[in-house]
C-alpha cells in the first residue's frame, strides 16, 4: 500500500478507498453515499434465525425461491394480537408454518410437531424454530434478487426504493410526482386520491373518512363526524354538522 493512499482490503479480495468506499459483510465494495440501497439489497446480512445454534444450511440466501412465496403470505399475517411460528429442518428441505395462535408456545408447537411429522417420514431430520413471531420478515425476495423490505419494495418481480417510489397495479411510480388512486396512475397537484377510491381536485374539494371516503366542496358542503359524513350547507349559515369532522387532502 503507497503512502498516502486510504486503502483498506475487503474480505482478502478486493482493494478499496476507504474515502469514497466502504466494506459491507466483508465482502462487497460500495460506493459511501449509497449506503440505503446497498444495504437494503446488494449487501444483506444473513438471517439470525430464533434457534440460532442450529446449523442452517440457508441463512445467507434466505428465503430460497421455493419458499419465497409461502414464507411472503407467512410474514402477511403477522399481528400484535395473535402469534406465529415457523419450523424447519437445518437443510431447510422441510418446514412448516403456524399463524394466529393464542400464544407464542401454542405456535410454537403446532409448527414443531408438522414439521416433525414430515421430516421423520423425508429424511429423519429434526425440526427446529426458525422464525417466531415474524422477527426475520423484513428479509423477502423479489423475483431474483433478496431485499430488505423495510427499505426496499418489490412490484411485479422488479424492486424500487420505498422511500422515493411506489407499486401501482404492478408498474413502478415516483411519489413525488405521481399517486395510485383505485390501481390507476394519476398526476399529482392539484389531483389527489380520497381512500385509494375517488380521484378529485384538491383546489376545490377536500377528503372525508368519517363515514368511508367522501369528497366534499370547499364552501358548499362540511365533513361532519357528527352526522358522519357530509353534508351540504344552507343558506345563512356556515356549517350543517353538529360536529366537524376531520378531514384532509392526501
Amino acid at each position: 500500500m503507497e503512502s498516502g493512499i486510504a486503502e483498506d482490503c475487503c474480505g482478502g479480495k478486493a482493494s478499496y478507498d476507504t474515502r469514497t468506499q466502504g466494506c459491507c459483510n466483508d465482502e462487497q465494495v460500495f460506493d459511501l453515499g449509497q449506503e440505503y440501497l446497498v444495504f437494503g439489497l446488494q449487501c444483506l446480512a444473513p438471517v439470525e434465525p430464533q434457534e440460532d445454534k442450529i446449523p442452517w444450511n440457508c441463512t445467507k440466501e434466505w428465503p430460497p425461491s421455493n419458499y419465497a412465496s409461502v414464507w411472503k403470505r407467512y410474514c402477511a399475517t403477522k399481528s400484535e394480537d395473535s402469534h406465529m411460528a415457523w419450523a424447519m429442518t437445518p437443510s431447510c428441505q422441510v418446514g412448516w408454518l403456524s399463524v394466529k395462535q393464542t400464544s407464542k408456545s401454542a405456535a410454537e408447537q403446532n409448527a414443531l410437531e408438522q414439521c416433525q411429522s414430515r421430516a421423520t417420514a423425508y429424511n429423519q431430520e429434526t425440526c427446529h424454530i426458525f422464525d417466531l413471531d415474524g422477527k426475520l420478515c423484513a428479509r423477502q425476495r423479489c423475483g431474483s434478487k433478496l431485499h430488505d423490505a423495510t427499505m426496499i419494495g418489490c412490484c411485479n418481480g422488479q424492486v424500487f426504493d420505498s422511500r422515493t417510489q411506489d407499486c401501482c397495479s404492478g408498474r413502478i411510480y415516483n411519489t413525488e410526482t405521481t399517486g395510485c388512486c383505485k390501481g390507476r396512475l394519476f398526476k399529482k397537484e392539484p389531483r389527489r386520491c380520497c381512500g385509494d377510491k375517488i380521484l378529485f381536485n384538491s383546489n376545490t374539494h377536500g377528503c372525508c373518512l368519517e363515514d368511508g371516503p367522501q369528497i366534499f366542496r370547499f364552501g358548499s358542503q362540511n365533513c361532519c363526524a357528527s352526522p358522519k359524513g357530509t353534508c351540504r350547507i344552507p343558506a345563512g349559515i356556515t356549517t350543517c354538522c353538529r360536529k366537524e369532522g376531520n378531514w384532509r387532502l392526501p
